[in-house]
């Protein structure tokens, strides 16, 4: 081979050498750019991530809060009942007792209107006794003073006779 043969190939390999070369910092490029996308990818999906945990504590605390205050409500509507069941139970019993005094009061007052009636009936009858012997005896003063009518007559009758009788003598 001669020298310019030799300097030829040299040149080629060079040349290739240095097509290789740029082919692999092409490649490099590529890659770093495609190591840089990636990277930023999984930043943005890191913070994406972070984003969602946030996210899903807060629905967490939310949803605690809500459950808490849920229960809370739930606790204070059970106590309103209880105690509206209670006052509701302590008015039946109050108004169960007025019935109850209520009744035995009326039975009372019927008990006293039956002897009221008794009573009066019964001072009737005494009036009616009284009226009843107040006639007779007022019937009996009307024969005594007939029968002492008829005496006076007759004890006039006899004295004018009498003195009839005395005079003829």
């Amino acid at each position: 081979e001669t020298a310019s043969e030799q300097e030829g190939k040299a040149v080629r390999r060079a040349e290739a050498a240095e097509a290789a070369a740029h082919a692999a910092a092409e490649t490099a490029a590529r890659a770093t750019s495609s190591a840089a996308q990636a990277a930023a990818e999984a930043s943005a999906l890191r913070a994406e991530l972070k984003e969602h945990e946030a996210a899903t504590g807060k629905a967490k605390d939310t949803a605690k809060g809500v459950v808490a205050t849920a229960r809370r409500q739930a606790q204070q509507a059970l106590a309103k009942a209880t105690a509206g069941v209670k006052a509701a139970r302590a008015e039946r019993d109050a108004a169960l007792a007025r019935a109850k005094e209520a009744e035995e009061a009326a039975a009372a007052a019927a008990a006293d209107a039956a002897a009221s009636k008794q009573a009066l009936e019964a001072v009737k009858a005494d009036a009616d006794a009284a009226v009843a012997q107040a006639e007779k005896a007022a019937t009996q003063a009307e024969a005594a003073l007939d029968e002492a009518e008829q005496e006076r007559t007759a004890r006039a009758a006899a004295e004018a006779a009498a003195e009839a009788a005395t005079a003829a003598l």
